[in-house]
């Protein structure tokens, strides 16, 4: 048997202090008030990006002119992009995630060019298959792509891209796929020009998608926001939100009423249009959040404490427990994988030196276990 005392361990019912912890064969079997000293530090589950593009490793596209202008460059930078160079970037990206304390991810990928990788890691999580098509007549196609096995310890799950890119019957075909413990993730409401094309068909992704040779005319706007959209497509209650940067309001109302959770990934959103979501309108609704970096093209890092660090700066006024919580049991939720200190758990635990600013810590994986027999 192993045991740990720790000065704060993060449980689901919050932080809590002078914690002893038991673990056998990897099981956590004992979980309870410290008898005696306890090692300085901060104990938490290992870190859950819940939305990340590791298939986009070694790409840096800027920002600061709306999510169309980033993609169409993007677009560019990936036909450029050597399969060896692409490799490299992407074993580069896994072992970032890895020496940040990550145990799970969401991988969100179009080629699965990451799933060797994946494969030969010590990650766990889901491989979301992401697939496009703005004719309803694409849609049997598609989700027919979705075929190849996940990697070891992953859960496979198809994903639509977003409402702008996807027919209705693309969203909800996907959407409503789900077989593993995984939920399905959508990009929305991440843009400006997201809002436009829903309205009324026209804008800068119009442009893109007549550029990409789109069959745009087959698609019928909803004349709605994003959240209305799907709520009237009866997706709300079975989806995973990623970004949701200009949803306010009414539209909060709604994803709190019908229990949606919310991916934030505040370095992208900075990146791309310099806006940030209302953390504080989710938080006060209690929207179930998690944390995801989406790619090194639109982030700093793959670091989801790089994350919590943002919004610390940025929400000081939300305890930073928050962002523990959704950097970890709130991101496994999504992705599948159970990321909390609970008995019968087999998470990964890491540990930061000092609790007062987490987010400037980098995590230790070797925590000091005695032995008992």
């Amino acid at each position: 048997m192993q045991v740990l005392r720790t000065q704060w361990a993060l449980l689901p019912t919050g932080l809590a202090q002078n914690i002893e912890i038991h673990r056998v064969d990897g099981v956590i079997t004992h979980i309870g008030p410290a008898p005696g000293p306890c090692a300085p530090g901060l104990v938490l589950p290992g870190l859950v990006n819940a939305h990340t593009h590791l298939e986009l490793c070694g790409l840096q596209q800027p920002g600061g002119e709306g999510l169309p202008h980033w993609v169409r460059g993007l677009m560019g930078q990936r036909r450029s992009q050597s399969p060896a160079d692409q490799a490299a970037a992407v074993a580069q990206g896994i072992a970032s995630l890895e020496a940040s304390g990550t145990q799970s991810v969401g991988e969100v990928t179009n080629s699965r060019s990451a799933d060797l990788a994946l494969a030969e890691s010590s990650l766990s999580g889901a491989v979301y298959h992401e697939i496009l098509g703005i004719d309803p007549e694409d849609c049997e196609e598609a989700m027919a792509s979705v075929q190849k096995p996940a990697p070891t310890g992953f859960h496979l799950q198809a994903v639509p891209h977003a409402p702008y890119s996807c027919s209705p019957e693309l969203l909800i075909a996907a959407i409503s796929s789900q077989r593993g413990p995984a939920l399905p993730t959508l990009h929305l409401d991440e843009d400006p020009a997201e809002r436009q094309f829903l309205r009324d068909g026209s804008g800068p992704w119009a442009d893109v998608l007549d550029f990409l040779g789109r069959n745009r005319a087959a698609f019928k706007p909803p004349g709605c926001t994003p959240v209305q959209y799907l709520e009237r497509l009866g997706l709300l209650e079975k989806v995973a939100l990623v970004h949701c940067t200009l949803t306010r309001g009414e539209d909060l109302d709604l994803l709190a009423e019908r229990g949606t959770p919310v991916v934030l990934c505040p370095s992208s959103n900075l990146h791309i249009t310099g806006m940030l979501p209302d953390v504080p309108g989710m938080v006060e609704r209690g929207i179930p959040l998690a944390l995801g970096t989406d790619s090194t093209a639109s982030g700093q890092s793959l670091d989801v404490m790089g994350e919590v660090r943002i919004l610390v700066e940025h929400f000081p006024e939300i305890p930073v427990e928050v962002w523990l919580q959704a950097a970890t049991r709130g991101g496994g939720r999504i992705v599948g994988v159970q990321a909390e200190l609970v008995l019968g758990a087999t998470t990964e635990l890491i540990r930061i030196a000092n609790p007062a600013e987490a987010w400037a810590s980098s995590p230790e994986r070797n925590i000091p276990w005695s032995s008992r027999g």
